[in-house]
């Protein structure tokens, strides 16, 4: 389980999930969108974009929640440039899907890091109740496109 020591431990694991929300999953169902053939694909990329957006915008705000102390911020993850030219509508969505279940992750481990006490120790009081439900949210959403994306992930069988 992760422990966070000080503040500015939160707020990194928290720009981690914000640069997954708008570099990796933004980036990645776009050129995703631009190669799927399949409309009911095409139409789920397009909802997990722009829900991908509202989930950024929200990251910032409980940003804004952290008491922070050092002002020092981890190095950004590294960009990734996304070519799913030869790839099958399948394989886009099984790549797709890595990044919602690496969101996922992020928010499960923020919220798992701040309950038993360290909420107090870690948020501005104003914000302690609605931190939490946030992340709730962030992670039924994740989920909630993890489902979807399944629906389209069958067995992959590629001849080479």
């Amino acid at each position: 389980m992760v422990k966070f020591k000080i503040g500015q431990d939160l707020l990194d694991l928290l720009g981690k999930a914000l640069e997954v929300e708008h570099g990796f999953e933004s980036s990645s169902t776009w050129e995703g969108y631009k190669e799927i053939d399949n409309e009911l694909m095409r139409d789920l990329l397009f909802t997990l974009s722009s829900e991908s957006g509202e989930h950024a915008r929200l990251v910032e705000d409980l940003m804004g929640c952290v008491l922070s102390g050092s002002g020092v911020s981890a190095p950004p993850l590294r960009s990734k440039v996304f070519n799913f030219e030869r790839l099958e509508d399948q394989e886009i969505m099984r790549e797709l899907l890595r990044y919602d279940e690496l969101a996922l992750d992020l928010y499960t481990r923020v919220r798992d890091g701040i309950q038993g006490g360290e909420a107090e120790r870690l948020l501005k009081e104003e914000c302690r109740e609605s931190f939490i439900e946030a992340i709730d949210g962030l992670i039924k959403a994740e989920r909630n496109h993890i489902a979807m994306i399944n629906r389209f992930v069958g067995n992959i069988q590629r001849i080479r």
